[in-house]
C-alpha cells in the first residue's frame, strides 16, 4: 500500500518569519487577493478611516472568513509563532518560534 507523505508548508522567507507581517501580504499569499485589489484597497484607505480588511470586505473582494483566517496568523506570527499548513487535509497547526 502506497501512502503520501504528509505536505507541510513552513513560511521561511524572512519576511514570513517577522513578527511585524503585514495585512496585505498574508492575504496575497494566500491567494484571496490580487496585488490589483491590495493597491486599490491601499488607495482607498488614505481616503477612509476603514482599515484595510473592512475596505476589502465592503469592495466584495475578501469573505470574512478569509479576513478571519489571516488576522489569526497575523496575531500568531506577532506572537512568535511559526504557521505549518498542511496542505492536504487543509489543517493548520501553530508552533514557537524558539529563536
Amino acid at each position: 500500500m502506497h501512502t503520501t507523505p504528509m505536505i507541510s508548508l513552513q513560511y521561511s522567507s524572512t519576511a514570513m518569519q517577522s513578527k511585524d507581517i503585514r495585512l496585505g501580504k498574508i492575504l496575497l499569499r494566500k491567494g484571496f487577493i490580487t496585488s490589483c485589489q491590495l493597491e486599490n484597497a491601499l488607495q482607498s484607505q488614505q481616503e477612509t478611516p476603514f482599515r484595510l480588511g473592512e475596505l476589502l470586505l465592503q469592495k466584495g473582494w475578501l469573505t470574512e472568513e478569509q479576513l478571519k483566517q489571516a488576522l489569526q496568523e497575523q496575531y500568531w506570527r506577532k506572537e512568535g509563532f511559526w504557521v505549518i499548513a498542511d496542505a492536504r487535509k487543509d489543517e493548520v497547526f501553530i508552533e514557537r518560534d524558539r529563536r
